[in-house]
């Protein structure tokens, strides 16, 4: 039964009859596009732009585009240097507590997430599914100036800065630019 909540202007499949606020009994919205289900329509329609790949919140100060508000707010933290996140044991710092937790996985060695087709592991799950893509033989995003295709759009993106020159990475102890943070990041390790 395709259901259209006066709150929100999307479709989604809705059991059962009833739309509470806040949710008392155990509703769930589904995705039509994959098995997931959410108990809040709000959840539901941001868990969809992972389908659509829509990413409505834009950078003012770069090219970078965010399918939520607060991934946007992250980022931005990024621009201003700012990194409010200390580790407790080698007192690096970070922009949000995600990157925190991500970087605190790298003292422990923690790696639970196995690839079952080579044996790789990762400390999460997002970092299994993107390393998974390039066991995937199609490889559906091609690049427009040359002949070389890839299996995710990020990998496409950052291909595209060899064309463009576009080199938004600047290292804070000399002038070199770079076109991938990482890339930066090696290079200001370096003695």
């Amino acid at each position: 039964m395709d259901y259209k909540c006066e709150y929100n202007t999307f479709l989604s499949q809705w059991v059962p009859e009833t739309d509470q606020k806040p949710n008392t009994e155990k509703t769930l919205f589904h995705c039509s596009e994959c098995d997931k289900s959410f108990s809040q329509t709000g959840d539901l329609k941001r868990h969809r732009s992972v389908h659509t790949g829509e990413r409505l919140f834009p950078c003012s100060q770069c090219d970078k585009t965010f399918s939520r508000p607060g991934h946007l707010r992250t980022h931005h933290q990024s621009h201003t240097g700012e990194k409010l996140f200390d580790c407790i044991k080698c007192k690096k710092k970070f922009y949000n507590s995600t990157l925190l937790k991500r970087h605190q996985k790298s003292h422990t060695g923690e790696r639970p997430f196995s690839c079952s087709q080579c044996g790789k592991s990762f400390p999460f799950t997002g970092d299994l599914k993107n390393h998974k893509m390039v066991h995937i033989e199609e490889k559906s995003f091609p690049c427009s100036l040359c002949n070389t295709s890839f299996s995710l759009p990020n990998s496409l993106k950052r291909h595209q800065t060899f064309h463009t020159g576009y080199k938004p990475f600047s290292c804070s102890q000399c002038d070199r630019t770079f076109s991938q943070s990482g890339n930066m990041k090696k290079h200001q390790k370096t003695p």
